[in-house]
């Protein structure tokens, strides 16, 4: 999605059921602290690195700042609550799904109309050694995905499902193969399909299939 598309818009961004818009924004920008509700405040300062809070506050300024277009309200209205596991979601608006997902740099906020989604990134080059967790991780039919790049994108696929299922936590991550685009995972069918990230390995999982992505992913920043 490009950000500019309805910057002038004074009505809700468009969004049609069955289509997931993406938006990719970097960590390390300027963005609206005052629009984050107390408790997330609080969380933030609960970091020790300056890095990881000042990237704590720019994600959840975003994702106040973008949903904010969709329901056309202010961003500092919106309201937060935990579903099922701990999943975020917009109170009191149905229908409405979204999830974040950051590595180190960049961070991904998918949005959807009345379709459960999760999405996941990683660096290439995140402290990950695939040797010493393709054991805790890939499934008899992934045992070759050990070469970094094939084992970040087994890796990301699976934590987009667990979200879009809202499990959260598997015990055995190797029940799971993720090699098809369609997976089914207690019980659930989910949709699958990787995300092209410079630099990361990206996944997407809906729990029922979706039109392609709109638009190329590009960065979005807040104007301050």
């Amino acid at each position: 999605m490009i950000a500019t598309l309805y910057a002038s818009s004074a009505t809700p961004w468009p969004l049609r059921a069955g289509v997931v818009h993406v938006w990719r924004f970097a960590n390390d920008q300027a963005a609206d602290a005052t629009s984050l509700s107390p408790d997330e405040h609080h969380r933030a300062a609960r970091f020790a690195a300056r890095a990881h809070r000042d990237a704590y506050v720019v994600q959840h300024a975003m994702v106040r700042g973008l949903l904010a277009r969709y329901l056309a309200v202010s961003p500092s209205a919106i309201a937060f609550e935990r579903g099922a596991h701990g999943k975020p979601r917009v109170t009191g608006v149905a229908g409405l799904h979204h999830n974040l997902a950051h590595a180190e740099d960049v961070a991904l906020l998918a949005v959807a109309r009345d379709v459960e989604l999760g999405i996941d990134l990683e660096r290439y080059d995140a402290a990950i050694d695939p040797e010493k967790l393709a054991r805790l991780v890939l499934a008899p039919v992934e045992t070759g995905c050990v070469e970094r790049r094939a084992f970040l994108r087994v890796w990301c696929r699976k934590e987009a499902c667990l979200k879009a299922t809202g499990v959260g936590l598997l015990d055995d991550l190797t029940s799971v193969a993720v090699l098809d685009d369609l997976v089914t995972l207690d019980g659930t069918t989910v949709h699958l399909q990787d995300l092209d990230v410079a630099d990361h390995a990206a996944a997407l999982a809906t729990l029922q299939p979706c039109d392609a992505i709109r638009g190329p992913l590009e960065d979005y920043f807040v104007k301050s």
